[in-house]
């Protein structure tokens, strides 16, 4: 939807791909779910944080979780 718009958009299927995108891509903002199949979206966000402290992240699910919403 994004690219419809005239936004450059890149995606990792995996998280392991995450840092080596961000390093390469400089991405302007960050859309993260919460929910991937191997890792936790919420702890990929703490090591963006660390590192790329300048990169704004939105967290995105599918799923309504009220507890996860609160807790970050």
């Amino acid at each position: 939807m994004l690219s419809k718009f005239g936004y450059e958009v890149e995606t990792c299927l995996e998280a392991e791909q995450t840092f080596s995108m961000i390093e390469h891509v400089e991405p302007d903002v960050i859309l993260l779910d919460i929910y991937l199949t191997t890792h936790d979206g919420l702890d990929i966000l703490q090591d963006i944080q660390k590192k790329y402290f300048h990169i704004p992240v939105v967290m995105i699910t599918g799923y309504s979780d009220v507890q996860i919403a609160v807790k970050q």
